[in-house]
């Protein structure tokens, strides 16, 4: 009896062959590890592939929203808004389910206020750090 073979096996495997297989099996596993550096390293490289392309188009994004404060107002995620205004949309449950807007068309609503609100601002003031309103804004 090969002792490499285990018994349970004996009766279905010759041990020759068992050995053979064996042998297969590890080829087969070194073949699998290969390809699996190969595919992470792929990996890796597209993803810093893909930051640096979205590094380039944030970049240009970014001189535009700069450049323009209007396009930066327009463009104000809903992430921006106030603590206050973020609470009452997080709380919003319409209580006419037929007739009320959704949570995501309230949050639309209220987003485009407060964008409006932004750009009334911006009229009365056209020097206006618009970023440093926007943060100043965020926790009221």
């Amino acid at each position: 009896m090969d002792a490499q073979t285990p018994s349970y096996l004996l009766p279905y495997i010759p041990p020759k062959e068992f050995v053979k297989t064996q042998k297969s099996v590890l080829a087969l596993n070194k073949i699998s590890g290969a390809e699996s550096n190969e595919i992470n390293n792929a990996s890796i490289e597209y993803q810093n592939k893909l930051k640096s392309i979205r590094a380039k188009f944030d970049s240009q994004r970014s001189k535009l929203k700069m450049d323009n404060k209007i396009l930066k107002v327009l463009t104000v995620p809903s992430t921006s808004l106030p603590l206050s205004i973020q609470l009452v949309i997080e709380n919003y449950t319409p209580q006419d389910t037929k007739h009320a807007p959704s949570k995501r068309a309230f949050a639309r609503e209220l987003l485009t206020d407060y964008k409006i609100f932004l750009l009334q601002k911006l009229k009365s003031n056209p020097k206006i750090d618009l970023d440093k309103f926007i943060e100043d804004n965020m926790t009221k």
